[in-house]
Order: C-alpha cells, then sequence, then structure tokens
C-alpha cells in the first residue's frame, strides 16, 4: 500500500516498442468506474489503453528516472489485472498521479506474492484490495494531489465493498541495522502478528536475526526509527494501518519493503471524515 508506494515494484521493463504495449492492452476496459471532478482535477479510474500507456509513462518517469531503456514505460503483468486510478490535470490533460489497484474480485494474483507468502491476508474470507504502484509527478506532490488520491480510493473501496487495503510499503534503505530498527519500532507499536506474512528467501536480509538481536542487547531507542519511514507510510500508519511482515530486500530498487494492511472498517475517524463522506 498501503505516496504511497509504496506499497508494488516491477522486476523486468522489457524494451520493446509502445505500439507493442498498445496491442498487448488492445482488450484493456476498467473493471470499476470512478469519477470525481474537482474545480482543476478530476480522478477517474483509466478507461483506455492510451490513458493506461501514459500511467505507465508516469510510472517509469517517477521509479526508473535515469535508467536507459529502448521505451519509456514501466509494464508487467499485474497491469492487465488491475484497475488504475488516475489523477488528470484539467489544465493540461495530462496524467499526473496514479495507484494500481487489484481487487480479489476480479483477481487471485497479486504484485506482494513476488516478495512474500500472503496466504494469511488471502485467507481471510474477506474483499481485499492491493494498492500498489503509486505515483505522483514532482511538480504536483502536495497535500492536495494526495487528499484526492485518498478520496478515489475511498470510492473505490465503497464500490468493491473492499473490507481490507494491503501492500508493499517501501523505505528507501538497505541497512540492515536501520531495516531492524524499523521493525522493532513496528513490531512495539504497529504491529498484526496473526497475519504476519513470511519473507520469501531471495529477498530476506542476510542474517537479520543477528540485527535485531543487537538493537534488543544494546537498549537502542527505537524512535530512532520514526526519522526513517517515509510520509507515504506514514500516512498510511496514521490511517490505521498495521505491518505484518518482516521486511523485503529489494535489490532492484535499493529499498526494504515491509506488508501493511488496513481494515476498512477500522480506519482512523479523522480519515473517515475526510474520504468515507
Amino acid at each position: 500500500m498501503i505516496l504511497i508506494n509504496q506499497i508494488g515494484k516491477i522486476k523486468k521493463i522489457k524494451n520493446l516498442p509502445v505500439n507493442f504495449y498498445k496491442f498487448k492492452l488492445k482488450n484493456f476496459k476498467t473493471k470499476v468506474p470512478v469519477y470525481l471532478e474537482t474545480e482543476n482535477y478530476i480522478v477517474k479510474t483509466a478507461d483506455s489503453k492510451n490513458e493506461l500507456i501514459e500511467v505507465m509513462r508516469l510510472r517509469f518517469e517517477v521509479f526508473l528516472e535515469g535508467r536507459k531503456k529502448l521505451v519509456s514505460i514501466d509494464f508487467d503483468d499485474y497491469d492487465l489485472l488491475a484497475d488504475h486510478l488516475v489523477l488528470i490535470d484539467k489544465k493540461s490533460k495530462k496524467v499526473v498521479g496514479t495507484y494500481r489497484l487489484i481487487s480479489s474480485i476480479f483477481s487471485d494474483r497479486f504484485y506482494s506474492e513476488s516478495e512474500f507468502y500472503i496466504d494469511k491476508i488471502k485467507n481471510l474470507n474477506a474483499k481485499i484490495l492491493e494498492m500498489g504502484r503509486a505515483a505522483v509527478k514532482k511538480d504536483y506532490r502536495n497535500g492536495i494531489t494526495i487528499a484526492l488520491l485518498w478520496k478515489g480510493i475511498a470510492s473505490y473501496v465503497k464500490e468493491t465493498g473492499s473490507d481490507y487495503l494491503f501492500g508493499c510499503s517501501s523505505v528507501y534503505t538497505t541497512d540492515p541495522v536501520e531495516a531492524a530498527y524499523l521493525f522493532l519500532y513496528f513490531k512495539e507499536n504497529y504491529f498484526r502478528e496473526d497475519l504476519l506474512c513470511e519473507v520469501k528467501e531471495d529477498y530476506r536480509i542476510k542474517n537479520f536475526e543477528k540485527y535485531i538481536n543487537f538493537l534488543k542487547n544494546t537498549k537502542a531507542d527505537l524512535s530512532y526509527a520514526e526519522n526513517l519511514i517515509p510520509p507515504l507510510l506514514k500516512s498510511y500508519l496514521k490511517a490505521g494501518s498495521l505491518i505484518c511482515s518482516y521486511p523485503a530486500l529489494d535489490r532492484d530498487f535499493n529499498c526494504i519493503d515491509f506488508i501493511t494492511i488496513l481494515d476498512t472498517n477500522k480506519l482512523n475517524q479523522s480519515f473517515k471524515n475526510k474520504y468515507k463522506k
């Protein structure tokens, strides 16, 4: 989830012409229509392949800037399973923000499964919604745009009757000590043990327990972790999200990921007032 990163990242980009993507997406259709409009912006679910191509270009710009690729597009197979919430600047008519939303109504596969075993979440006997690939154009990263995207997510949650929001939330560090600080801080303040999602072997931090034990034995001040939490993840926690995993090390993007989960019936009251009217 869980702007945000949070909370999926693509592992491979195929260097193929844009026309290939347009062909691959030719049957793309919106699964759940959402539409909100303000004086300056439109928030909606993408409803055409050209709009989805624009989403993929924005994601490439945000996540993969500086990487040399034949085509500047961020695409993976999960995109075809998802709806894509877009924020459009009415003046430029450009997509300036996006979230990828994968609902259990339409898919039993989720991006988070590339790094974690999420069986406990999938077995909740509830409608679950994975949030990921959150991207906002640099000049538009402010409280207004984030609030509009949250309103769009709230509308999507209502339309799908989703009981839980979840996803990978990223912290841009690969330092195992910092990862241990974060884990212990979350364990003490924001953890849901009954839904613990194990990290897949290829993404585990080597000898991670050693770093955890070191901090425990030295009685480290865990409040240090507060300085490491990115704004997007902080917003999830403020909304009532909990952590339910150890950190996964994503070497491709030089970050660590945690699974975050939010019971939509337990949203923080201030978020309910803003986004669930």
